[in-house]
Parts: C-alpha cells; structure tokens; sequence
C-alpha cells in the first residue's frame, strides 16, 4: 500500500534534495499542510511526527516527505525527495474545461465536480443564464472536493475552479479571446473536419436540446478534432435545467461554439456535463 497523500498550499525555504527522475534537483524545504489536511491527518489518521507522507502541491509537483509538527490547524513537513514535478509541456492550459450553469440543487454540482475531477477534467467554470435559479455557489466546499477528488485520483494537478459569473461577462470574454473564422455557420461535414485542424485556441462547444442550429454528436466531433485538442484544448458549455434560450445559443454560436448533442437521451445538466467531460477524456487517449 502506498503512502498517504496530502495537499499542501505553503511551502518555505529552498534546499537541495533527491529527486527520483533527475538525480538532486532544488525544491522546498518545508511543506505545510492545509487546514483540512491538517485535521484529517491529525484526527482521522493520527500520525505522528516521522511518519512519511506524500505531498503535492496541486500544479504537478509531488513530494516524500517526513512529518514534523503534527497539529488539528497545520501540519509541518519536511521535504526528502522530489516524486515528480509538473509538466513543463503543458503550458498552464487546461485541456479539458467544463463550463455550467449551476444546478438547483448543490449536492448535483458537487457529484458532477468529484466525478469529473476524478476523470482528469482540468477546469470547471459557471455561469449564470437567464433561467438559472441559482446565484451564489458554495466556493469553498467545492475547492475541498477537488482536493479530496485529486487525492482520491492520484493525480497531481488540482484543477481549476473559476468562479461564477453572469452570461454577459462570460461573453464578453469569450467574444475577447476571439471567434475562429467560420463562426455562426451552420455546422455540416466540412465543418466538423475543420474544427480538426490545429488552432491556437480551444475547440468550443455548447450542447443544448433545441434544433436551432444542426448539431452534431460530440464524441463523433472530438474523434475527428485530434489535432486541434492537443492544439489548444477544450470547451464544453452545458445549459440549465430548462436549457439555453435561443438567444443564448446565437450569441454562442456567433462566439466560436460549436452545436453540439450528447446521445440521443435528454439528460439532466450534471449528467450532461459529466457525458461531455467522459467523452473529452476518451478522445485524449
């Protein structure tokens, strides 16, 4: 059985220590846990100090490390050898992001965001339309799922949780980050090979249950889109319960989204962004 694994925000001091790929590599010191890591080593666990532990700090890099202080409020630890670190290629961009509009009930947002986190999503954003019926979102309890979810995963990076903002302030930045040529056109064959080609922004799509625009399946889309994914990544825009207006639909359109569908079902909105996030994870392998 492996090493219990922890999150860690602050880090201090800059040693020369182990490093299991490139021999001796300069990294931390010190390590502190967080407060929720701290409780849970200390009451759930009860470790002690020298117990050895695993830390990474969320953005790829992972330690072994040896507890110093054990403490309910923080836990102190220090570094011995650098597991892994991030990925230099990666560039910062997240390559799978799920954008929502946030459910009626909590507990649905918060499933979606354990599952998806464990399927290796890199980023989850949430917007309110125009027949949304929630406007505050539990930030702080989401952030513990996608800790507790990374943990759970084995996976280094803790994804990105953007904070909700309204359907205009969304569009304005994506209008800001540029449409692709062809944007706003009825999406047909040739279409769906062209969202393929290599690109420097991500592939964007928006699911939505209406016939408005013609749509096409999204898994079939991201089959055919295997170069402009490694390109540039990708963005899912899942509706409410009661789905987009055609109003918003046209201004995603009009932004670069592309119409797509998830399967021949109506689902509910967290089943939706959860098909979407499984069908992004399947077209990277």
């Amino acid at each position: 059985m492996g090493l219990t694994r922890f999150y860690a925000r602050w880090f201090d001091g800059c040693a020369s220590v182990a490093s299991e790929a490139a021999g001796t590599v300069s990294a931390p010191e010190i390590c502190y846990l967080t407060e929720q890591e701290s409780q849970h080593c200390a009451k759930v666990l009860r470790m002690r100090a020298g117990d050895v532990i695993e830390v990474t700090d969320g953005e790829g890099a992972l330690y072994r490390a040896v507890l110093q202080q054990v403490d309910v409020k923080c836990c102190e630890a220090r570094i011995e050898t650098v597991l892994a670190m991030a990925d230099a290629a990666s560039g910062g961009r997240p390559r799978v992001r799920i954008v929502m509009a946030p459910t009626k009930q909590t507990d649905r947002m918060e499933w979606f965001l354990e599952k998806a986190t464990e399927m290796g999503t890199d980023c989850f954003g949430f917007v309110r339309t125009h027949r949304t019926e929630r406007d505050k979102l539990p930030a702080d309890r989401m952030e513990k799922i996608l800790v507790s979810a990374m943990k759970q995963s084995l996976q280094r990076y803790k994804p990105r949780l953007e904070p909700l903002c309204t359907w205009r302030a969304f569009m304005e930045a994506e209008r800001a980050a540029g449409a692709p040529a062809g944007a706003g056109v009825a999406l047909d064959a040739e279409a769906c090979r062209a969202a393929g080609r290599p690109d420097s922004g991500p592939l964007k799509c928006i699911a939505y249950c209406g016939e408005q625009y013609p749509r096409v399946e999204l898994a079939a889309l991201l089959r055919q889109a295997q170069d402009r994914l490694k390109a540039g990544g990708l963005t899912v825009l899942i509706g409410p319960e009661g789905d987009f207006t055609p109003e918003e639909v046209a201004e995603a359109v009009q932004a670069g989204y592309v119409p797509v569908l998830l399967g021949p079902n109506r689902l509910r909105a967290e089943t939706a962004a959860l098909y979407a996030a499984c069908a992004a994870q399947l077209a990277w392998l």
